[in-house]
Protein backbone atom coordinates (compact mmCIF):
# COMPACT_ATOMS: atom_id res chain seq x y z
CA UNK A 1 0.00 0.00 0.00
CA UNK A 2 1.35 3.20 -1.14
CA UNK A 3 2.47 5.42 1.91
CA UNK A 4 0.53 8.76 1.27
CA UNK A 5 -2.58 6.76 1.34
CA UNK A 6 -1.61 4.85 4.44
CA UNK A 7 -1.26 8.01 6.09
CA UNK A 8 -4.49 9.59 4.76
CA UNK A 9 -6.29 6.33 6.03
CA UNK A 10 -5.25 6.79 9.55
CA UNK A 11 -5.35 10.43 9.40
CA UNK A 12 -9.15 9.64 8.57
CA UNK A 13 -9.33 7.28 11.60
CA UNK A 14 -8.08 9.49 13.27
CA UNK A 15 -10.56 12.30 12.80
CA UNK A 16 -14.01 10.47 12.56
CA UNK A 17 -12.93 8.01 15.51
CA UNK A 18 -10.47 8.78 18.04
CA UNK A 19 -10.80 12.69 18.59
CA UNK A 20 -14.63 12.26 19.61
CA UNK A 21 -13.79 9.34 21.82
CA UNK A 22 -11.40 11.69 23.51
CA UNK A 23 -13.55 14.16 23.23
CA UNK A 24 -16.22 11.94 25.44
CA UNK A 25 -14.16 10.56 27.88
CA UNK A 26 -12.47 14.39 28.98
CA UNK A 27 -15.74 15.26 28.81
CA UNK A 28 -17.15 12.57 31.42
CA UNK A 29 -14.32 13.01 33.25
CA UNK A 30 -14.90 16.25 33.71
CA UNK A 31 -18.05 16.58 34.52
CA UNK A 32 -17.66 13.42 37.20
CA UNK A 33 -14.74 15.60 39.00
CA UNK A 34 -11.98 13.21 38.20
CA UNK A 35 -8.82 13.57 36.33
CA UNK A 36 -9.19 12.75 32.32
CA UNK A 37 -5.82 10.63 33.10
CA UNK A 38 -6.70 7.71 30.10
CA UNK A 39 -6.91 10.84 27.47
CA UNK A 40 -3.32 12.21 28.93
CA UNK A 41 -2.08 8.64 28.41
CA UNK A 42 -3.47 8.51 24.90
CA UNK A 43 -2.30 12.34 23.93
CA UNK A 44 0.97 12.94 25.52
CA UNK A 45 4.58 11.65 25.38
CA UNK A 46 6.16 9.73 27.85
CA UNK A 47 8.26 12.71 28.51
CA UNK A 48 5.80 15.71 28.71
CA UNK A 49 3.50 13.09 30.47
CA UNK A 50 6.36 13.20 32.92
CA UNK A 51 6.77 16.94 33.14
CA UNK A 52 3.11 17.47 33.68
CA UNK A 53 2.77 15.13 36.31
CA UNK A 54 5.65 17.18 38.19
CA UNK A 55 4.26 20.37 37.47
CA UNK A 56 0.81 19.23 38.78
CA UNK A 57 2.97 17.54 42.12
CA UNK A 58 4.84 20.80 42.63
CA UNK A 59 1.50 23.49 41.95
CA UNK A 60 -0.52 21.15 44.41
CA UNK A 61 2.52 21.39 47.20
CA UNK A 62 1.73 25.34 46.19
CA UNK A 63 -1.89 24.81 46.40
CA UNK A 64 -1.72 22.67 49.67
CA UNK A 65 0.12 25.64 51.35
CA UNK A 66 -2.48 28.29 49.96
CA UNK A 67 -5.29 26.62 51.12
CA UNK A 68 -3.85 25.99 54.69
CA UNK A 69 -3.14 29.94 54.47
CA UNK A 70 -6.50 31.10 53.36
CA UNK A 71 -8.55 28.10 55.87
CA UNK A 72 -9.85 26.63 52.77
CA UNK A 73 -12.71 24.60 54.10
CA UNK A 74 -12.30 21.00 51.00
CA UNK A 75 -8.55 20.93 49.34
CA UNK A 76 -7.95 22.53 45.98
CA UNK A 77 -6.48 20.33 42.98
CA UNK A 78 -4.49 21.75 39.62
CA UNK A 79 -4.75 19.66 36.68
CA UNK A 80 -1.81 20.75 33.87
CA UNK A 81 -2.84 20.37 30.21
CA UNK A 82 -1.01 20.85 27.10
CA UNK A 83 -4.01 22.34 25.46
CA UNK A 84 -3.97 22.63 21.53
CA UNK A 85 -0.39 21.80 20.98
CA UNK A 86 0.53 24.62 23.89
CA UNK A 87 -1.20 27.23 21.60
CA UNK A 88 -3.33 28.49 24.42
CA UNK A 89 -2.68 30.24 27.62
CA UNK A 90 -5.74 29.53 29.94
CA UNK A 91 -6.21 28.76 33.82
CA UNK A 92 -9.75 28.36 35.00
CA UNK A 93 -11.66 26.77 37.21
CA UNK A 94 -15.58 25.32 37.82
CA UNK A 95 -16.93 27.96 40.47
CA UNK A 96 -19.49 25.80 42.12
CA UNK A 97 -18.85 22.10 41.17
CA UNK A 98 -16.00 21.23 42.32
CA UNK A 99 -12.46 22.46 43.43
CA UNK A 100 -10.36 21.43 40.35
CA UNK A 101 -7.77 24.58 38.57
CA UNK A 102 -7.11 23.96 35.25
CA UNK A 103 -4.10 25.17 33.89
CA UNK A 104 -2.67 24.86 30.48
CA UNK A 105 1.27 24.03 29.95
CA UNK A 106 1.86 27.34 28.32
CA UNK A 107 0.71 29.37 31.37
CA UNK A 108 2.62 27.27 33.32
CA UNK A 109 5.89 27.69 31.70
CA UNK A 110 5.37 31.43 30.79
CA UNK A 111 5.30 32.67 34.51
CA UNK A 112 7.53 32.27 37.90
CA UNK A 113 6.95 30.83 40.67
CA UNK A 114 5.09 33.96 42.10
CA UNK A 115 2.92 34.88 39.33
CA UNK A 116 1.68 31.39 39.51
CA UNK A 117 0.84 31.55 42.87
CA UNK A 118 -1.38 34.64 41.71
CA UNK A 119 -3.40 32.01 39.11
CA UNK A 120 -3.64 29.88 41.88
CA UNK A 121 -5.11 32.38 44.32
CA UNK A 122 -7.25 33.78 41.77
CA UNK A 123 -8.90 30.68 40.51
CA UNK A 124 -9.06 29.84 44.81
CA UNK A 125 -11.13 33.41 44.59
CA UNK A 126 -13.59 32.81 42.53
CA UNK A 127 -14.67 29.35 44.35
CA UNK A 128 -14.35 31.25 48.07
CA UNK A 129 -15.97 34.77 46.74
CA UNK A 130 -18.30 32.30 44.47
CA UNK A 131 -18.13 34.93 41.65
CA UNK A 132 -17.18 34.86 38.05
CA UNK A 133 -16.17 38.54 38.56
CA UNK A 134 -12.68 38.54 37.18
CA UNK A 135 -11.84 42.18 39.33
CA UNK A 136 -13.26 40.50 42.16
CA UNK A 137 -11.10 37.48 41.92
CA UNK A 138 -7.65 39.85 41.06
CA UNK A 139 -8.65 42.35 44.06
CA UNK A 140 -8.48 38.70 46.17
CA UNK A 141 -5.10 37.56 44.41
CA UNK A 142 -3.36 40.97 44.95
CA UNK A 143 -4.10 40.88 48.65
CA UNK A 144 -3.39 37.55 49.22
CA UNK A 145 -0.33 36.93 47.41
CA UNK A 146 0.72 40.51 46.13
CA UNK A 147 0.13 43.09 44.03
CA UNK A 148 3.29 43.06 42.07
CA UNK A 149 3.76 39.50 41.39
CA UNK A 150 -0.02 39.81 39.71
CA UNK A 151 0.20 42.54 37.49
CA UNK A 152 3.61 41.17 36.21
CA UNK A 153 1.22 38.26 35.59
CA UNK A 154 -1.85 39.56 34.18
CA UNK A 155 0.71 41.86 31.57
CA UNK A 156 2.91 38.36 30.95
CA UNK A 157 -1.35 36.79 29.85
CA UNK A 158 -1.76 40.19 27.80
CA UNK A 159 0.77 38.89 25.84
CA UNK A 160 -0.04 35.31 25.46
CA UNK A 161 -3.72 36.10 24.54
CA UNK A 162 -2.44 35.40 20.44
CA UNK A 163 -3.79 38.93 19.11
CA UNK A 164 -7.08 39.10 20.77
CA UNK A 165 -8.12 43.00 21.27
CA UNK A 166 -10.83 42.35 23.17
CA UNK A 167 -9.09 39.93 25.50
CA UNK A 168 -5.97 42.16 25.91
CA UNK A 169 -8.17 45.37 26.64
CA UNK A 170 -10.44 43.21 29.60
CA UNK A 171 -6.65 42.74 30.96
CA UNK A 172 -5.83 46.34 30.44
CA UNK A 173 -8.69 47.40 32.40
CA UNK A 174 -7.83 44.64 35.19
CA UNK A 175 -4.17 45.74 35.16
CA UNK A 176 -5.38 49.30 35.72
CA UNK A 177 -7.91 48.45 38.57
CA UNK A 178 -4.97 46.91 40.42
CA UNK A 179 -2.31 49.40 40.13
CA UNK A 180 -5.04 52.03 41.10
CA UNK A 181 -6.23 50.12 44.03
CA UNK A 182 -4.32 51.52 47.05
CA UNK A 183 -2.64 48.75 49.32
Amino acid sequence: MKKWLLRALLTAMYVVFLIPVFVIINTAATISGKSPDILISFMYPPKLKREIKESEKILNKDIAGLCSKLKCRRPFEVKVYAHTFDKEAFAYTLVLHYKKIFISRKLMLSLNREEMKCVLVHEIGHVLLETYNEFEADSFAAETAGKKPCVSMLTKIARLTNNDPSGKSEIAMRIHALKSKKK
